[in-house]
């Protein structure tokens, strides 16, 4: 049974904001296996303890990722300082829908991860 309990704002409070992003853009959408015991193909993606971390919340259950487009857009922009073209071609996503995202100003998360850093 796949679990869709997992939202972006509980993969930030897991990861934090620049990985949660980072994991949304590859794997979003997709369901993924967290298994009990270290040993995963998350690896590729995640540290040991960011696994670790999903592994006690999540650990032998499927969840699906969460795909969060204005957050991994809203990160991309103003935490990675990459250009509107590049992050369309990176996310394969109209330059429209980047500019629209980025003109609504930074997404509340990564506000809140930008006011950290200060």
């Amino acid at each position: 049974m796949v679990t869709d309990g997992l939202d972006i704002f509980g993969l930030v409070e897991l990861l934090g904001l620049p990985r949660a992003a980072d994991l949304s853009a590859e794997l979003g959408g997709r369901s993924c296996y967290v298994p009990r015991s270290p040993g995963s193909p998350l690896v590729h993606f995640l540290t040991a303890a960011e696994l670790a971390r999903l592994r006690d919340q999540w650990g032998g259950e499927q969840i699906v990722i969460p795909k969060s487009q204005p957050v991994v857009i809203s990160k991309l922009y103003f935490v990675d300082g990459l250009g509107m073209p590049e992050i369309g071609a990176r996310l394969n996503a109209h330059e429209r829908t980047v500019r629209r995202n980025v003109s609504a100003g930074p997404h509340p998360l990564v506000e809140a991860y930008m006011r950290s850093l200060r």
